[in-house]
């Protein structure tokens, strides 16, 4: 761990010898349904589906979106 440093986020060093933080296996998987949700969202509009089936997909992402901006008000809360 770097001197001063709190988290327990694994950290690398890049070729210039500077910490590399790591994201959390949380913040993996938000962003990686979070990535889902747009994709299948942006297909359904594509396609033309069914006013219902583009709702719900629009559903599925406002819904992760507000999972990732839960995750960063707990960031934040951390630095205060």
């Amino acid at each position: 761990m770097g001197v001063g440093r709190k988290s327990n986020t694994p950290i690398l060093q890049d070729s210039n010898f500077s910490e590399v933080f790591m994201p959390s296996d949380e913040t993996r998987r938000l962003l990686r349904v979070f990535g889902m949700a747009v994709t299948e969202y942006e297909d359904a509009v594509h396609k033309g589906a069914p006013a219902e089936e583009i709702k719900k997909a629009e559903g599925e992402v406002r819904a992760r979106l507000e999972e990732i901006a839960a995750l960063i008000e707990r960031l934040r809360a951390r630095t205060v």
